[in-house]
């Protein structure tokens, strides 16, 4: 097999991949964009320092007297070991047992193993997705250089401990990516207990601490075309949509809602950490019931927020855990489809959807609210800001309101009432247009026109391509079935209609 052997779970066949690769020339470290730039005479990637090999992790674990989950919490510094802790305290522990296997180098595959993947015929997809081993490559020589640059300045080991470890993070995907060869990534098998498990919700501390702070966890789902389910911390409320009535209510514990499942299972979880979980909820809503066991219809696979670069798709029945990186700096989740199938990532200026099954990214773009088409006021009126820019530029008599807008969208500053007209807009309706500082809870819907996005800068995404802005701040959103009307939650708990 040769250098792929690298890649590999036997030991020997390892070591033979690493004595043959220490053996070839050497070749420049790469910079994370020379892959995509097609360089393809280098021959490995360079550590700052030896690295445990994953084919040994049970040998360490023996020797270090821990099992694989004791391992982790070493790298991730849970755990330390006479006061050191990460990766590179790991093999500098263990460099001369013999039965563990280290490498300083990591082979980097010819290019015809690592091309980038042609979407299938798949209409979530708005662009190509690029080859798991490529960018699992792009990531993994990032992290390295980062590594690299950080021991040659002799940074602080609090810091280059952190990086290491997530460079074994991101090491640990490029092996996975190359076991997998190359092919878009298959849902996670279903757990063979097909039994309900249950999965303790804890309440307590945190739930009290997350409140204090930053108030209730907000959720809204619709449960049909004509009733939305509204959390508020420990109230669960159904609302009438068109009357805006209590239909019922329930005190239940709290957690954020994920999805609804076989259109009567409503799913809750507490906490959004790589390190656990308070625990899940599961409420019927046809008898408006607490569960005490998670039903075998309900999947448990999240998005949840993990270093600052990337997430992390984890599968709560099976342990499984991925890591998921989006091309935006800190990601975090923002929101989950209806159905819980879809997780919207979101970062400073980039959103990503992420198949929630696969790990798969369908959709991804920048946001830049100033460039919206229509802005929502608080009282749901649309206004049309590309309208009014044409009026403005074609001298059209406009209204006394229309005039007041264009006076702030023209931003004719050297105009003697351009202040006053700025004022008496403001007052008018309601925000400010210049204010892009809005804080709104995201809401995702893949409908049969494309997908339907509102992110947590307030911009709403539509297939057509148009914009809306919101230009208020949003306690908790949502789309209906179809995904034809969004839900908002207004800050005076009032709900908002839009048709979308």
């Amino acid at each position: 097999m040769g250098i792929i052997d690298f890649f590999g779970s036997d030991v020997e066949l390892v070591q033979d991949a690493i004595d043959e690769l220490d053996q070839t020339s050497a070749g420049a470290v790469g910079h994370a964009d020379d892959l995509a730039s097609g360089i393809t005479d280098w021959r490995h990637i360079e550590l700052a320092c030896p690295l445990v090999h994953p084919a040994s992790y049970d040998a360490a674990c023996n020797r270090l007297g821990v099992d694989s989950a004791g391992l982790r919490d070493i790298f991730n510094g849970k755990v330390d070991l006479d006061g050191r802790w990460g990766p590179r305290a790991v093999a500098e522990r263990l460099v001369d047992a013999d039965d563990v296997v280290l490498f300083d180098k990591i082979p980097v595959l010819p290019i015809t193993l690592r091309e980038p993947i042609l979407v299938p015929d798949d209409a979530r997809f708005v662009q190509p997705v690029d080859g798991t081993v490529n960018d699992a490559y792009d990531f993994a020589i990032w992290r390295a250089n980062r590594c690299n640059q950080l021991v040659e300045l002799s940074a602080p080991s609090v810091i280059t401990d952190s990086e290491f470890a997530m460079l074994l993070d991101a090491l640990g995907v490029l092996f996975s990516a190359v076991e997998a060869g190359n092919a878009i990534p298959q849902p996670w098998s279903s757990p063979e207990e097909t039994q309900p498990i249950v999965v303790p919700m804890e309440d307590g501390f945190s739930y009290e601490d997350q409140i204090r702070y930053t108030g209730p966890w907000r959720s809204l789902i619709w449960l049909d075309d004509e009733r939305l389910a509204s959390v508020k911390g420990r109230e669960l409320t159904i609302i009438d949509a068109e009357k805006q009535t209590t239909l019922s209510s329930m005190t239940i514990r709290p957690g954020w809602v994920i999805g609804l499942f076989e259109e009567r299972y409503l799913l809750l979880v507490s906490d959004s950490d790589i390190e656990g979980f308070g625990g899940v909820n599961v409420i019927d809503i046809s008898r408006m019931v607490e569960l005490d066991h998670v039903p075998a219809e309900v999947p448990l696979r999240l998005l949840v927020n993990g270093q600052p670069e990337y997430l992390y798709r984890i599968d709560m029945r099976t342990d499984a855990q991925e890591m998921v990186r989006i091309e935006s700096d800190r990601p975090a989740v923002a929101a989950y489809s209806r159905d819980g199938a879809y997780a919207l990532a979101s970062g400073d200026d980039e959103i990503a959807v992420v198949d929630q099954s696969s790990g798969v990214t369908y959709y991804a773009t920048k946001v830049e609210p100033w460039t919206s088409d229509v802005w929502v006021s608080k009282d749901g009126r649309l206004i049309d800001v590309s309208e009014f820019n044409q009026q403005v530029a074609a001298s059209t008599p406009l209204t006394p309101e229309e005039k007041l807008l264009a006076a702030i969208f023209a931003k004719d500053e050297s105009a003697d009432d351009a202040a006053a007209d700025r004022s008496r807009a403001v007052d008018e309706l309601g925000f400010d247009p210049d204010d892009t500082e809005v804080e709104v809870e995201g809401a995702i819907a893949w409908t049969k026109e494309g997908w339907k996005v509102l992110t947590n800068g307030g911009v709403l995404l539509l297939p057509d391509g148009k914009k809306y802005r919101i230009t208020f701040d949003v306690l908790a959103a949502a789309f209906s079935p179809n995904g034809a009307r969004l839900g908002l939650l207004r800050e005076d708990e009032s709900l908002l209609l839009l048709s979308v």
